[in-house]
């Protein structure tokens, strides 16, 4: 099962199935895709890159919870 969170990220950039890439991973892994990872905070090899939603999506429209950004979506060298 793949989540939305990629789709949903302002820095996902498709590709070919099986290999999808973004600004934090050429290839994004697996556990991201299925949603057991939640991307708003950081992975390995992210380089500091974590989701931030396209406009108009907000964080309880993918991860399904009112949660307060985590504090990778409210890090100051990323704009808003």
């Amino acid at each position: 099962m793949n989540s939305n969170q990629c789709m949903s990220c302002v820095h996902y950039q498709g590709g070919e199935p099986g290999r999808l890439g973004c600004a934090a991973f050429d290839h994004i892994p697996q556990e991201i895709m299925e949603g057991t990872v939640d991307h708003r905070d950081p992975h390995e090899g992210d380089g500091g890159t974590q989701w931030e939603p396209v406009p108009g999506i907000t964080a309880a429209d993918v991860f399904g919870d009112e949660a307060e950004p985590t504090e990778a979506v409210q890090r100051k060298d990323i704009p808003a």
